[in-house]
């Protein structure tokens, strides 16, 4: 058997090539063969942290301080588990590993972090300045500072910060010919070019709001990959572009004449070096629209309200950027309409709304924009139907969290890259937003009906 030291440095590798369950099995047997050592607890937290464990990798944390409360990188990597859930417990663990090591780069970094997830957004640049001034290249940093940026609307250094995150497991690069390269607009002339979405659904509609302004660049062909959800979509509202419903997919015969490349994100920082809304720039299929027209005037007279009540994932703000149908109530009774569902999945659901999954829960994301587009509004949360009703120039009133993510920008009325979506933000209590929802309706209908006086 190889000595202690060496096969706790086998672990160590193990969790940087992302192997953290056998990383697991080589410090459990470290932590039999010494059990007052810290060293191979610490290796199993890391470990279950790398697997997504977060709940018992904190236990481990717990146990390991316990056992060693001088050392500033528990506290820290301890925070990593918490950000997302349970960000103020966070920044007091940061607090503590500052205390011991204010000069450690990770900790620095992780409070630039977690102060970017509570909205101390001054405090969150100025821990990733001390960071960056320690080390330039550093790639937590650099994200994490570009968020705020983005979201404070300083796009020209917010972009150029972004692209540090191309490759992450958010951010997927492609590969499509051995002589590629990163796709700068106007630096050669006749090539092949491709734009792919790197990201999410509601990801690629948004960044999608770029695309009319990639004019005069010099290429000879430009494709735009996209999600094969969006394909029929993208081809009818931009006709100057190839589009290739491909995203995901296996190699294409169209990948060997490939120049150059790039993702649909990178399009900001050579399209977009000021924030902008803009007007509608996808078209819905006319045929599925009168065919929606003709259903949901079966309903009866009143106003059509589409609504979307869950958001995000476990690791992208579930909690708290989804909304319970339960708190709902105040809104159903104070809007007199008929509500359509507009959520992607099964779930949660009231007898009263009205719920078509041909139209939601589909692999055509056509089928949702002519529903989207023959309502009389939408009211959400932060999902990527807010991306669609943007696109297709739909109203549409945004629920939008206390720290909300950079694209519903981090405070005022309006939201980055669309005009016709309005933002309602919380301060911590749905409640209230609610009733200013409520309040925002029943304006409109007074303003609606002094226009048809006039």
């Amino acid at each position: 058997m190889k000595p202690f030291q060496q096969r706790f440095e086998d672990a160590i590798v193990l969790l940087e090539n992302n192997q953290p369950v056998d990383a697991l099995a080589i410090a459990s047997e470290l932590v039999e063969e010494e059990p007052d050592n810290p060293d191979p607890a610490i290796l199993i937290a890391m470990a279950l942290y790398k697997a997504k464990r977060q709940g018992a990798a904190m236990l481990v944390y717990e146990a390991a301080i316990k056992r060693a409360p001088n050392r500033a990188p528990l506290y820290s990597n301890m925070a990593c588990c918490m950000i997302e859930q349970a960000p103020e417990k966070a920044l007091e663990l940061l607090e503590t590993a500052e205390e011991l090591q204010p000069m450690n780069i990770n900790v620095l970094a992780n409070l630039c972090s977690v102060h970017c997830s509570l909205g101390n957004y001054d405090k969150s640049l100025e821990y990733a300045g001390r960071c960056l001034a320690l080390d330039p290249g550093n790639h937590d940093a650099t994200y994490n500072s570009s968020l705020v940026l983005l979201g404070l609307g300083e796009w020209e250094e917010g972009w150029e910060r972004w692209d540090v995150s191309l490759g992450n497991k958010f951010r997927k690069e492609r590969e499509y010919s051995s002589e590629e390269y990163r796709w700068n607009p106007g630096l050669r002339k006749g090539e092949t070019v491709v734009i792919y979405g790197e990201q999410g659904l509601g990801d690629e509609v948004m960044f999608a709001s770029m695309l009319p302004r990639v004019k005069d660049t010099g290429a000879k062909e430009i494709i735009v990959q996209c999600d094969k959800r969006l394909e029929g979509l993208f081809r009818r509202s931009f006709p100057q572009f190839t589009i290739e419903g491909s995203r995901g997919s296996e190699w294409r015969d169209w990948y060997p004449r490939v120049n150059a490349k790039l993702e649909m994100g990178g399009l900001g920082k050579f399209f977009a070096p000021q924030a902008f809304a803009g007007p509608a720039y996808l078209t819905a299929d006319p045929l599925r629209r009168k065919q929606w027209r003709v259903l949901l005037d079966s309903l009866g007279d009143k106003p059509k309200i589409g609504i979307a009540w869950n958001g995000g994932s476990p690791n992208t703000g579930e909690k708290k950027r989804s909304i319970p149908l339960e708190q709902w109530k105040p809104l159903f009774a104070g809007i007199d309409a008929e509500f359509v569902s507009l959520e992607y999945r099964d779930g949660e659901r009231f007898p009263f709304i009205h719920d078509f999954p041909w139209a939601t829960r589909t692999q055509d994301y056509d089928d949702t924009a002519a529903l989207v587009s023959e309502l009389d509004l939408v009211i959400s949360v932060t999902t990527t139907v807010v991306d669609l009703c943007g696109a297709l120039g739909k109203e549409c009133w945004a629920l939008v969290p206390k720290v909300p993510p950079w694209r519903y920008a981090y405070e005022g009325e309006a939201m980055f890259f669309y005009d016709s979506v309005k933002v309602f933000r919380s301060k911590g209590d749905w409640a209230p937003v609610m009733q200013e929802v409520v309040d925002a309706w029943n304006k409109r209908g007074i303003c609606e009906a002094e226009q048809r006086v006039a």
